[in-house]
C-alpha cells in the first residue's frame, strides 16, 4: 500500500487451504493497519 491509501500488490496463497472472502477482508484490514503504523514511525525518524 502506499500513503493514499492504495494497494499496489497483493500476493496470497492457501496452498494447503482456502481462505474466504471475508478472511481476507480481515487480512487486508490487519495490513493496512500495520502499514499506517509503519507510516507513522517512519515520518517520526525522519522529523
Amino acid at each position: 500500500m502506499n500513503n493514499k491509501p492504495a494497494l499496489i500488490e497483493i500476493q496470497g496463497t492457501a496452498e494447503a487451504g482456502s481462505f474466504s472472502r471475508t478472511q481476507l477482508n480481515q487480512i487486508l484490514d490487519l495490513a493496512e493497519a500495520g502499514i499506517q503504523e509503519l507510516f507513522v514511525a517512519q515520518s517520526q525518524v525522519i522529523s
